[in-house]
């Protein structure tokens, strides 16, 4: 894995969860620590080890990017 991070931006319309898978395919493609990106205010960091399948809080972290106060969610394994 190599040392830095991808910035990316995602059309309007895009749904959290594809978003999500979307970055893991880019991270894992290009070999990057994390893929990061914007989604309603908050800022996310999705890394190679996350799983969109198994995530155990797929709910939790849509509400948290549609109108919550915190400002970032890093998903990593």
């Amino acid at each position: 894995m190599m040392n830095y991070c991808i910035d990316v931006e995602f059309l309007a319309g895009t749904t959290f969860s594809h978003a999500c898978e979307e970055a893991k395919h880019l991270c894992v493609k290009m070999d990057a620590a994390y893929v990061k990106f914007d989604f309603n205010g908050v800022k996310v960091s999705v890394g190679q080890k996350y799983n969109v399948d198994s995530d155990p809080f797929p709910k939790l972290h849509e509400q948290l990017c549609n109108g919550s106060e915190h400002k970032y969610l890093i998903l990593n394994g």
